[in-house]
Formats: structure tokens, sequence, C-alpha cells
């Protein structure tokens, strides 16, 4: 309860609202984050990982996505 209060907020969200190519299968993914009902803008860093046809035909395409917060920012202290 004293960090994320689960029970509370039970859902961390990410709402993307702009992605720019910035190179070399790397792009900065800005959107909004919400985190105990606190909504900040944040801007990460993506990586393409590749593209993939699963067993079903269907196209799969990985990302890797790293990146700081503020936790104080959201009320997580």
């Amino acid at each position: 309860a004293d960090f994320f209060a689960a029970d509370a907020y039970p859902t961390i969200r990410f709402a993307s609202t702009r992605i720019t190519p910035k190179g070399n299968d790397v792009y900065s993914v800005e959107g909004d984050l919400t985190i105990r009902d606190v909504t900040k803008r944040v801007v990460l860093p993506v990586t393409h990982l590749g593209t993939a046809k699963d067993p079903w035909g269907n196209t799969r395409v990985g990302f890797a996505l790293t990146g700081d917060i503020d936790r104080e920012a959201f009320g997580l202290t």
C-alpha cells in the first residue's frame, strides 16, 4: 500500500501519442503513463528486434523498451 497500492490501483497504463524514427531500428516513443491515477508525459527509447511469422501465419513484431521515470512524480515515495 505504501508504494503501488495495487489493491486500489491495479493497472499501470501507457498510451503512445507519437513514434519518431531515430535510425538503425531505434525509435522514440512519446506517450502518457498513468500510475496511481497520476498521468505524466514520458518519452522512451524503443528498439525494433525483428519480425517473424508465428505457426498460424500471423506476423509478429518484437520490440525492446527501457527507460527511467521519476517515481516521486507519480506519488511513489
